[in-house]
């Protein structure tokens, strides 16, 4: 309740430990992807350093990478994964 207090500046909304668990394990899935990418990665060049840079980049320009692809590519930002790593689109609460 102080976490909620303080986050949702004094507002009445229940934080149970339901929503934080679900919050936390939906915030989960983006870093669990990118490390399954860099040891794939790995496997793929045989070399440790540029499998992190790829992933590494990749990750830190997801933003604007999907952005750019919905600009100029709509029919194929659809099927880039980047878009559906955020789930709390899905969720209601």
């Amino acid at each position: 309740m102080i976490i909620g207090g303080i986050v949702m500046d004094g507002s009445k909304t229940e934080l149970t430990l339901g929503i934080v668990m679900k919050s936390t394990l939906y915030q989960l899935l983006s870093p669990f992807f990118f490390a399954t990418l860099a040891f794939f990665l790995a496997n793929v060049f045989r070399k440790s350093v540029l499998p992190l840079i790829i992933t590494m980049f990749l990750f830190f320009l997801q933003g604007a990478i999907n952005m750019v692809l919905i600009m100029f590519a709509k029919g194929v930002a659809k099927f880039v994964v980047f878009n559906h790593l955020d789930l709390r689109a899905y969720d209601s609460n």
